[in-house]
């Protein structure tokens, strides 16, 4: 029987069994899953889908511009374009195509299970640090879940339109500016502002 932490814990077998995922120790053999922080993990755990799949079913096709990474957690699948023919099979650690637009065809041999990942996710998650300069540190997800899920609710949002960006300062800067400066003519603190649609609404 579970203790009542084991019960409230993130990544649990409670919580696995509830979404039906594997463990994320099993998760993490495949890669980049493994260079996961425990919190991201977590985060990212809610936006992936695992399936099952019949043969003949053709998972993404060339030229596709999907934003889903597939890992092969059962079965084997053959991925194919005009050049070669290759057989993935249960236990490759990679992704079936990490490149979009997709350069094969993936199509599933035999009764197959696939893990579904977002893929823009993925990428921003499993290189902490790399990008726009920012220093990433490991969090407990024990201890900020609260602000974790935040986190993550508001990329999802963004991700799919729901949530704009605010203007940036340094256009309402540059608006006060030209509006403090009496050599400067309406002209062009009209053209600074219909450069930003977000600034020219709030006016309106």
């Amino acid at each position: 029987m579970l203790s009542n932490a084991a019960k409230s814990r993130p990544g649990s077998a409670t919580d696995e069994a509830r979404d039906g995922l594997p463990s994320a120790h099993a998760m993490r053999a495949f890669t980049p899953l493994s260079r996961l922080t425990h919190a991201a993990m977590h985060g990212l755990r809610p936006h992936m889908l695992m399936y099952d799949v019949e043969p003949g079913t053709i998972i993404f096709s060339t030229g596709d511009n999907d934003d889903w990474a597939f890992f092969l957690v059962e079965g084997a699948v053959t991925l194919s374009n005009a050049e070669h023919v290759c057989v993935v099979k249960a236990g490759d650690v990679e992704a079936l195509s990490s490149h979009v637009p997709r350069r094969e065809t993936a199509t599933v041999n035999e009764k197959s299970k696939l893990l579904r990942v977002p893929l823009s996710l993925l990428d921003m998650l499993s290189a902490p640090g790399e990008a726009g300069g920012y220093a990433v540190e490991e969090i407990d997800a024990e201890d900020t879940l609260l602000d974790n899920a935040l986190m993550f609710q508001i990329l999802s949002d963004y991700q799919s339109n729901k949530i704009s960006i605010p203007s940036l300062p340094e256009v309402v800067l540059r608006i006060r500016q030209a509006v403090a400066d009496p050599d400067v003519d309406i002209a062009l603190v009209e053209r600074l502002v219909a450069a930003d649609p977000g600034v020219a609404a709030r006016l309106v």
